[in-house]
């Protein structure tokens, strides 16, 4: 396995969002499931409620990072 501090971020989040994707299908599934029962349902709701938090985070993370970077780049170009 790789050492984590020789990944880039980009390439850390693209992996926490794949992982986040396959919670996210498997929760639904077990979620809408007709046997399910409401204290099943209830657990596996927290649990996508949470996933979706924290992809947000994560797309937040993102957004912010690429602002960053266009505003350094900005910064640059007005410095010539």
């Amino acid at each position: 396995m790789e050492d984590v501090e020789n990944l880039d971020v980009k390439t850390l989040r693209k992996g926490l969002f794949n992982n986040l994707d396959h919670v996210l299908e498997v929760s639904t599934k077990k979620f809408n499931r007709e046997k399910a029962s409401n204290a099943d349902r209830q657990k596996w709701g927290r649990l996508i409620v949470s996933a979706v938090q924290v992809y947000g985070k994560l797309l937040e993370g993102a957004v912010l990072e690429e602002l960053d970077l266009r505003v350094k780049a900005l910064e640059e170009e007005k410095k010539f």
